[in-house]
């Protein structure tokens, strides 16, 4: 097996990606999720891994701001657009993008490598075998003719951009949790308002907003803000009506126990999920939680044990933080 790293191509890359995803996306797509560098971070680097001379498989590592609760800042890189041609699957490539994305992450100044799973893909059952620490989350669901999602008299309005002010806001309401950090204004918009489906900014007054990313059949819930930094239960109420009388699917990704609360009631479908974590430097993460012990080896379920020194938090994340 022959690994090579280098900066994004498009091609053949994108090609590969929408052979294992099919519609994963375009040029645009590809530009978005592997080209844009946040501002303090290192560029995104790229694996394909061959035999023969014949690329079978691929994977990116982007890297983002993390804040943890007592808001030191540490870089992490994500496991970004990971394919494994179909002929070549159950060969262990993906174990080996997963070894060397933490190599990667590491020689990047990266403390934490993390990836999106859900908890019944081929992908989770590895990360969890290489000793990621896995942190619970949700993929909600619903069909348009399911639950019981009382019709709203709501008024939504649509907006072309989000004050900085919301933005600062936003950011706010994660305070003492882990959470993404975002060093200012415009690389909040480059990531979610500035995507390349361009979502539906919707509001009910100036205080909160949702943001929808109209895919398709279905509506997907991108981001959203509450009046006072609270959680905006009416105004999602609102957008899965508005989703409803339109004959669209719904889906919200959570790592928030009121949106699973909130869902649940409005007879969306759970799909369980994790964020898994493998520890790329523990010297890193030690210094960020001031922890003065040895680093433990390779134990990452330390960092999910809120009983432990290694404790990185809860997770707060919002569907259009993952990509």
């Amino acid at each position: 097996m022959e690994i090579h790293i280098s900066p994004p191509v498009s091609e053949p890359t994108l090609r590969y990606l929408n052979a294992c995803f099919p519609g994963w996306g375009d040029q645009r797509t590809f530009d978005w999720a592997f080209s844009r560098q946040m501002r303090g971070q290192p560029p995104t680097d790229y694996m394909l891994l061959s035999e023969d001379g014949e690329t079978l498989a691929g994977s990116g590592v982007s890297y983002r701001e993390v804040l943890l609760p007592n808001d030191a800042a540490i870089t992490v890189g994500i496991m970004t657009g990971s394919w494994t041609l179909p002929a070549a699957r159950g060969r262990g490539f993906f174990s080996r993008m997963i070894e060397e994305s933490i190599k990667i992450t590491a020689a990047r100044k990266g403390a934490l490598l993390i990836a999106y799973v859900t908890a019944d893909n081929p992908s989770c059952r590895a990360l969890l075998k290489s000793g990621a620490a896995a942190f619970p989350t949700s993929y909600f669901s619903r069909q348009p003719e399911a639950g019981a999602v009382a019709a709203s008299d709501e008024t939504l309005a649509e907006v072309t951009n989000i004050p900085d002010q919301l933005i600062a806001r936003w950011r706010q309401q994660y305070v003492g949790f882990a959470r993404f950090g975002y060093q200012a204004a415009d690389d909040w918009r480059s990531q979610f308002l500035y995507r390349p489906s361009r979502p539906r900014v919707l509001t009910r007054n100036a205080d909160e907003f949702a943001m929808i990313d109209e895919h398709g059949d279905t509506d997907r819930i991108v981001a959203y803000l509450g009046a006072q930094s609270k959680f905006p239960s009416g105004l999602l109420r609102a957008v899965f009506s508005r989703a409803a009388s339109r004959g669209k699917k719904m889906f919200a990704f959570s790592s928030d126990a009121d949106l699973s609360e909130l869902c649940l009631a409005s007879g969306f479908a759970e799909r369980p999920g994790f964020l898994t974590v493998n520890v790329a430097d523990w010297q890193l993460l030690a210094s960020a939680l001031r922890v003065k012990d040895q680093p433990p080896g390779n134990s990452n379920a330390l960092v999910a044990d809120p009983q432990s020194p290694w404790f990185i938090g809860t997770w707060r994340l919002q569907s259009g933080d993952r990509m």
